[in-house]
């Protein structure tokens, strides 16, 4: 008797949990027409959704077209480069494979397997850790172009880091960019192969992520959603692939190379995510590792009440908060005209992926709308809102358009003639940047890339690279009592002053 009744129990657990899982996907499929919408309304060319309860994919499903002129539509398996904090999930985790191998202790200080690893001084190069770095509390800021416009390795950036200026002090909490050059060089030296490498083996394998690769591998894969902006003249959308590729090398991605994933592969990572590190029975990385993830490492309290989120901080790169009352752990990517969101509700065993090919809001709106039908069973019209008041869209029209200077600024001359700003100006942590005169003008070069130099004032210019981030930054040229230019500096990191590189011959 106790054997049928628990044999009944079993059969009502299972038909149950297919009943809701039914409900959840035929709760998705509703918002279907929602969905096309948005994309409509916002101008995104490509999108792929995925929804996951418990150990089972819910919903998966592409939108639009990964390639517009063949109309070949977007899959499962399309990938997009996702970046940002959702790649950052690969990282610590590869950390956490070292760790469960004996290789490398988080907690303990980088110099117990990195011997000729140093910082700017000698008590954080003594006790700086791996945790440190996963939630950036080494007192460095961003320091993003330290690499960003660069084609310098990862063992070149940690060769330097000594030269690097904090802003806070050691184990304050303050965001930089430098911890996933840290973290991948550290499973470089530990792991006997490359930290790409090991991902693959480690992470995408067991996990059945086959679409996933990293970098330019993806222009070997066929079923890639390709990079389009939409042209508000025309009505029409316009292949980006040179800007595109512009993009990648920009982000050091011959050294760097980000993560292309799909929103299929993404949901066998979110599985593993919701069930302790266990996909198909696989224990990939640890149940603490996994709990950790999933709460909070750093406060910081920013809260948005209107929307019924209250961000109570990070774990490690993922925002942690409360969603109607609901823990979420939410990750982030963004790279060239692509933007991603993902979304972990562990209490409610619920998960979800959005990829879109655009960087309007079509990701929030989404993960949004479909994280308020499971978790609230109803949702607002987050696209209405949208589109009545994008505070985001009206801050960017107020703001007045940069205009290029035309030559010099005759009301202000330089104070030297150009000849004498050429020359080679090194910085030990930045490198150095070559200025060389060119038909009336100066124009520099640092790493790979290239820059215009617009007259302000004086001895000041400004940066022109195209539409990139470097865009508009300052050149200030420094003249000696001798009236000779003996250094310039550019203000590369807002949280500092302006970093200084010194003439040579």
């Amino acid at each position: 008797m106790k054997k049928i009744i628990t044999i009944t129990f079993l059969v009502l657990n299972i038909w149950c949990t297919i009943s809701y899982s039914q409900s959840i996907e035929k709760s998705i499929q509703e918002l279907d027409s929602y969905f096309l919408q948005v994309m409509q309304d916002w101008r995104i060319p490509s999108m792929a959704i995925g929804v996951v309860k418990g150990s089972e994919i819910v919903f998966l499903k592409g939108y639009g077209y990964r390639d517009i002129d063949s109309k070949i539509p977007v899959d499962e398996n399309t990938l997009f480069p996702i970046s940002g904090s959702i790649e950052n999930n690969f990282l610590n985790a590869s950390i956490n494979v070292l760790q469960k191998q004996g290789k490398i202790n988080p907690k303990e200080p980088l110099k117990n397997f990195l011997p000729n690893f140093r910082m700017y001084n000698e008590y954080v190069t003594e006790n700086v850790t791996l945790h440190d770095f996963m939630t950036s509390k080494t007192g460095l800021p961003s320091h993003g172009f330290l690499f960003y416009g660069t084609d310098y390795s990862r063992s070149h950036i940690i060769d330097v880091l000594e030269y690097i200026e904090p802003v806070t002090e050691f184990r304050d909490h303050k965001y930089t960019m430098l911890s996933p050059y840290v973290i991948k060089y550290a499973v470089d030296n530990t792991s006997e192969t490359s930290y790409e490498n090991f991902v693959h083996e480690s992470l995408f394998e067991p996990l059945e992520m086959n679409s996933s690769c990293f970098g330019f591998e993806y222009e070997k894969k066929g079923n890639v959603a390709l990079p389009y902006s939409f042209n508000n003249d025309t009505g029409t959308y316009e292949l980006e692939m040179e800007e595109f590729k512009y993009i990648l090398n920009l982000y050091n991605t011959k050294h760097d190379p980000g993560v292309f994933s799909s929103a299929k592969d993404l949901c066998h990572w979110i599985i593993m995510s919701l069930n302790e590190g266990k996909f198909r029975d696989k224990q990939i990385v640890s149940s603490d590792f996994i709990s950790q993830t999933q709460s909070l490492q750093v406060p910081s309290g920013q809260s948005n009440y209107s929307s019924g989120n209250i961000n109570l901080g990070m774990s490690y790169g993922s925002f942690i908060d409360y969603f109607h009352g609901h823990h979420l752990v939410s990750s982030y990517g963004h790279k060239g005209m692509f933007d991603s969101r993902l979304m972990l509700f562990p209490q409610d065993s619920i998960g979800i992926i959005v990829l879109t090919g655009s960087t309007n809001s079509g990701r929030w709106i989404i993960g949004e709308v479909i994280a308020e039908k499971l978790i609230l069973g109803k949702h607002k019209d987050w696209n209405k809102i949208g589109l009545d008041n994008p505070r985001w869209v009206k801050e960017m029209e107020e703001r007045p358009k940069p205009v290029r200077p035309s030559g010099l600024n005759k009301e202000d001359l330089p104070s030297l003639n150009l000849h004498a700003y050429t020359g080679k100006f090194v910085n030990n942590g930045y490198g150095e940047i070559t200025i060389r005169e060119e038909n009336g003008t100066l124009k520099g070069k640092r790493s790979v890339t290239q820059y215009e130099l617009d007259h302000i004032s004086k001895d000041q210019f400004k940066i022109h690279v195209g539409d990139t981030f470097l865009n508009f930054k300052t050149m200030q040229f420094h003249v000696n009592e001798n009236g000779k230019v003996n250094k310039l500096s550019v203000d590369f990191e807002s949280s500092l002053p302006p970093i200084e590189f010194t003439r040579v011959k």
